[in-house]
């Protein structure tokens, strides 16, 4: 059974480890996280790993991540390098993807049959199982597999890098990262497909001998963590919270005992980034009128929005004539009354009882006079 023990996040800007290990990580230089979950842009620097002492006495493991270079060539370019496991995974300047660990024996490493192409994402794997069989996958291909029998050996005790070499400094990559993760176990896509696939067949088992109109649902074991973590999923879910950050605005400063029909809550948190508002109200002292009112509607969106005015149109309707006689005065019968327009029962009875209304009001329409 693999375990996932580092799985690179991304949300708000900031960057975290999904596993269940919550491992520090750290950017360094020009590494931002980009509008896509999960992916990080690299231009010039590296994410660092805190220490992982059950990946450091494993001889199996998986390295998986989403790449988009930038280029190919004309340098070796790092996605993962660790010295403890000693491994390393990285873009060779031709753009094949090579895996290499350390053994007694000295590197021994395995490169793809197929390159990776400049500015197309793939997503790539490098695995080691316990009898020493290593793989390598594009988009859920084996593209080289190589027998290592070797015990490996540990070349140091700094950080696990990814983008660079364990320097910091050399073997630096370009372009876009995504869904970095690193697994005690090998977990290559023939093994998660024969997963996924006995999961459906003992669940089409159990419906044909309890009844196939009975919903049953067989969730394939995956990794240890996930199942570790699927009950407290399952309850997130059902208060309808889809992510830990959601809970961010969830404060509990004192113990608190949970009892049954207790209940805490939150506000819904705000995903909307921050205004700085002392910079729009220096920029509007500087517009004329009309930018004024595009940068208030910009701002403060609202019936009189941006996007309202932008799109308004001038109301093309035919306007209603104004009346060419008087609209009081003395009619014959109440269906005579009932069938002007506009009038209200307070109306009606003001001209039933033939009052004189220029007694209370001034009329200034020569027209009503």
């Amino acid at each position: 059974m693999t375990k996932t023990l580092v799985f690179l996040r991304t949300e708000n800007n900031e960057v975290f480890d999904g596993s269940v290990k919550g491992a520090f990580v750290k950017l360094s230089g020009d590494v931002k996280p980009a509008r896509v979950e999960n992916t990080f842009s690299v231009k010039k620097g590296f994410i660092e790993l805190g220490n992982l002492p059950e990946l450091q006495q494993s001889e199996a493991f998986t390295f998986e991540a989403t790449v988009t270079p930038a280029a190919i060539g004309p340098n070796r370019q790092n996605i993962i390098e660790s010295q403890a496991p000693p491994a390393a995974f990285f873009i060779n300047p031709q753009g094949f993807i090579v895996g290499s660990v350390n053994t007694s024996a000295g590197w021994q490493g395995l490169q793809s049959s197929e390159p990776l192409h400049p500015g197309k994402a793939a997503n790539i794997r490098f695995t080691r199982n316990e009898q020493g069989q290593m793989d390598l996958e594009i988009n859920g291909k084996n593209v080289g597999s190589k027998q290592v029998n070797q015990k490996l050996v540990p070349v140091g005790n700094l950080p696990i890098k990814v983008g660079t070499w364990v320097d910091g400094q050399g073997f630096q990559f370009t372009g876009n990262i995504a869904n970095v993760q690193i697994r005690k176990g090998a977990l290559t896509a023939n093994e998660w497909n024969t997963r996924v696939a006995n999961a459906k067949t003992l669940e089409q088992s159990i419906k044909t001998k309890i009844g196939l109109n009975v919903s049953v649902k067989v969730i394939p074991s995956l990794d240890e963590s996930h199942s570790r973590l699927q009950p407290i999923k399952d309850i997130m879910n059902a208060a309808g919270v889809d992510k830990l950050s959601d809970l961010a605005t969830l404060r509990i400063t004192v113990p608190t005992k949970m009892i049954r029909g207790k209940v805490l809550l939150a506000s819904r948190k705000n995903d909307m980034s921050t205004i700085d508002w002392s910079k729009i109200a220096a920029n509007f002292t500087s517009f004329d009128v009309v930018k004024k009112k595009e940068h208030l509607a910009k701002f403060f969106p609202n019936r009189n929005s941006e996007g309202v005015i932008k799109n308004a149109q001038a109301d093309t309707a035919t306007p209603i004539s104004r009346p060419t006689g008087p609209i009081i005065g003395k009619l014959e019968s109440p269906a005579d009354i009932t069938s002007l327009p506009g009038t209200n029962p307070r109306n009606i009875e003001a001209l039933k009882r033939s009052v004189d209304l220029s007694k209370f009001v001034k009329i200034q329409d020569p027209v009503l006079k």
